[in-house]
């Protein structure tokens, strides 16, 4: 059995299966691990267990991504979530290794743990919630170094398979010889067992078929090429998307995030009970339906529908899932799409033949204050997708969708292919504002960062600024989405380099005081970005998303508090813009220079990566390294392949039989946590990097030593 096996020799057999070129030789590097340790291989039981993730996904329970993980990570560490700095480079092992940084300043753990223990411990992280689950990752952090903390958030964020640079289907055969067909099998028999079985999706849970998003620059573009002609244009309910299941008298709700809310809407949980309502409007011949649906508020004192957190008639904003019976306002089913009818499975027929069953098939009768399916219109043009979306802003309707005929109802899919698009009102012209940074605050027991946003208030409400004509700056909320996370950090860090926040607004400013975060002191540290909204709801921006830094404006040239007011006027006037040639010369000079920058970054990651090292002397035969890792994860890479050209073992975690350390970079806190251990001598990488120039191990020099000897030659363990 494979129980007891050291965890963080699990850990270097994973490092160097990642560093293994190809298929082949990663395989044969599991086995010798296997083989080292005794292990029979099919009682190598642990050993898949802390790779199933890899083997099968729907095995991996964990829901956690980076972004995630980070939270869950500053929430044990006590730390705002901005503090823990991740790059956005898109490659999950480096955001990992980022990710345990500061884990590695805070604790000293010394390596203890067994396989077994680890994969105990990952289960009970699947099942635990807020302060168990602190309490258990705490306990992660306290006894398993950096090397082994990396691959268990490799498997708590699903990325075992990315991280390790290997095949999927070759890493299941490498766990079982006949994994990958064991594993194509199992997956397809259950796939026939639902999708071709009498009764699906009936009761099963799936996510419903999701809208594409447009671009903001060229809207009709994407429409125009995957929308076909004829498209279908429908309004844009603001409610909770639901798939709603009837089989006899038995019902299911679920969301379109997988969970069962039936009991909410069944009188269960709710005092008033929805589907109850709904039963005399269904045909007396559905028996069995699925259909994909929105679910409304309508306020019965204003006579109409509500958006979802918009304030009814008397004022006050209700939870769907929690009215009470006195509450002046109950909830509306509006039938999107049908699946399933009476033993036939529609999913799988055009959308404009679901609509003709679902018109002729499902209801009796219809009443928009309890269930009916919205009008639909057709469109052939952008002219026609502009005029009905202006409709919908004059009625103050979320927006519009757009739908193919011709599509196939794809649970979870959100594919450009299906041609179904949401087009909201952030994309009218009128739907931006530029505004000033003046503050950054904290929300929530993650801490999320917003950043507080102001526009000026001019004195005497004159319409225009004036040379001589002063002003003050008002805060109208707070941001968090938008603008990449090293921008959101050079804003904060220009605005305190002259002092900490403020908790109370500064001369000018207004607002109200910031208990966890602050204002900024100086308005000279004011950035200005540009801001893109939905509206406005309750007096505060809906939907709104920092779009990008302005740089060529200052305070003085933002938008005005007037401006903010009639911010809803702008976006009721429901004015798409237009492409004009200046505009779409702006656009494309932009994507050439994005794929100049990538076409450089892949030349220069070309150049940086050892792809063949010409096996040198055996110089260090017999020599243990390990190489600390920094922020450059190809030079890294480099090191580990030039010291295995000249022979040298490369360990992932030193240990006491490791015979010196090599850095990948010196001012890093790896390195220097490993330097205040004062275990082993430490030796820039740039030594190595001279070796493999100069095709021979050659003496460092003392400029070389990061700790150590620096008087001498020596390759012994200690210092």
């Amino acid at each position: 059995m494979d129980n007891d096996v050291p965890f963080s020799s699990f850990c270097n057999a994973l490092l160097e299966i990642r560093h293994t070129v190809n298929n082949k030789m990663k395989t044969e590097a599991l086995n010798k691990f296997i083989n080292n340790h005794g292990i029979e291989r099919e009682k190598a039981t642990n050993v898949r267990e802390f790779l199933r993730s890899a083997e099968n996904e729907e095995l991996n329970e964990f829901r956690s991504g980076v972004l995630r993980l980070r939270q869950k990570i500053a929430r044990v560490l006590d730390l705002k979530v901005i503090d823990i700095i991740i790059s956005d480079s898109g490659n999950n092992y480096k955001s990992l290794r980022e990710l345990i940084i500061p884990i590695s300043e805070r604790f000293s753990p010394q390596s203890s743990f067994k396989l077994g223990e680890v994969n105990q411990k990952l289960k009970q992280l699947m099942g635990s919630k807020d302060a168990e689950e602190s309490k258990l990752l705490r306990e992660l952090f306290e006894n398993c170094i950096a090397g082994e903390l990396l691959w268990i958030f490799a498997v708590m964020t699903k990325s075992i398979v990315t991280s390790l640079n290997w095949d999927i289907g070759c890493l299941r055969d490498a766990l079982n010889p006949r994994g990958n067909e064991e594993f194509k099998r199992n997956r397809d028999m259950k796939r026939n067992k639902e999708e071709h079985s009498d009764t699906y999706p009936l009761m099963c849970n799936f996510e419903p078929m999701l809208l594409s998003r447009l671009d903001i620059d060229d809207w009709y573009k994407k429409i125009a090429a995957h929308s076909g002609i004829n498209f279908f244009m429908e309004l844009k309910f603001d409610g909770e998307h639901v798939v709603i299941h009837k089989k006899g008298d038995c019902w299911r709700v679920v969301t379109r995030n997988g969970k069962d809310f039936t009991k909410y809407y069944d009188g269960t949980i709710g005092k008033k009970n929805l589907l109850e309502s709904i039963k005399p409007f269904l045909r007396s011949t559905v028996d069995e339906v699925v259909v994909d649906c929105e679910l409304m508020l309508y306020d019965e004192v204003a006579k109409k529908l509500v958006r979802h957190h918009q304030e009814c008639a008397d004022g006050k904003t209700y939870n769907y899932q929690h009215i009470e019976p006195n509450d002046p306002v109950h909830l509306v089913v509006v039938v999107l799409d049908l699946m399933y009818l009476n033993g036939h499975n529609f999913m799988g027929t055009p959308f404009d033949k679901r609509l003709q069953a679902m018109d002729s098939l499902l209801l009796k009768k219809q009443d928009p204050t309890v269930i009916y399916i919205p009008e639909r219109k057709i469109g052939n043009s952008k002219e026609d997708v502009k005029a009905y979306f202006k409709e919908a802003m004059m009625n103050c309707d979320e927006g519009i969708v757009i739908k193919r005929r011709e599509t196939l109802y794809e649970p979870g899919h959100r594919l450009l292919r299906n041609g179904w698009f949401k087009v909201k009102a952030n994309l009218t012209e009128g739907a931006h504002l530029d505004v000033a940074v003046v503050g950054v605050k904290y929300e929530g027991t993650s801490r999320e960062q917003q950043l507080v946003i102001a526009v000026k208030r001019l004195r005497f409400d004159k319409e225009e600024l004036e040379e001589d004509t002063s002003f003050d700056l008002k805060v109208i909320g707070a941001v968090g989405a938008g603008l990449t996370q090293n921008e959101r950090r050079w804003i904060i860090d220009e605005a305190t380099r002259m002092g900490n926040l403020l908790k109370s607004p500064p001369a000018g400013v207004f607002g109200s005081d910031i208990a966890d975060g602050g204002y900024f002191r100086d308005w000279d540290d004011f950035q200005v970005v540009e801001v893109r909204c939905a509206g406005k709801q309750g007096g505060a921006l809906q939907h709104a998303g920092m779009i990008r830094l302005r740089d060529d404006k200052d305070v003085k040239t933002i938008d005005s508090y007037l401006d903010f007011k009639r911010l809803e006027d702008k976006i009721k006037s429901g004015h798409l813009p237009e492409l004009d040639a200046e505009a779409e010369m702006a656009r494309t000079n932009r994507k050439r220079k994005v794929q100049v920058a990538l076409s450089k970054t892949k030349i220069a990651s070309e150049g940086a990566t050892v792809a063949k090292v010409v096996k040198h002397s055996n110089s260090l035969d017999g020599v243990v390294v390990s190489v600390i890792p920094g922020k450059n994860d190809k030079r890294y890479k480099t090191l580990i392949e030039i010291l295995k050209s000249f022979g040298a073992q490369v360990q992932l975690i030193p240990d006491e039989g490791t015979n010196f350390l090599v850095a990948e970079a010196k001012a890093v806190p790896q390195t220097t946590k490993r330097v205040k251990e004062a275990k082993w001598t430490v030796i820039d990488g740039v030594w190595v990097e001279r070796c493999q120039q100069k095709k021979e191990i050659v003496e460092w020099e003392p400029s070389d030593v990061i700790y150590g000897k620096a008087d001498g030659f020596n390759l012994n363990l200690r210092v």
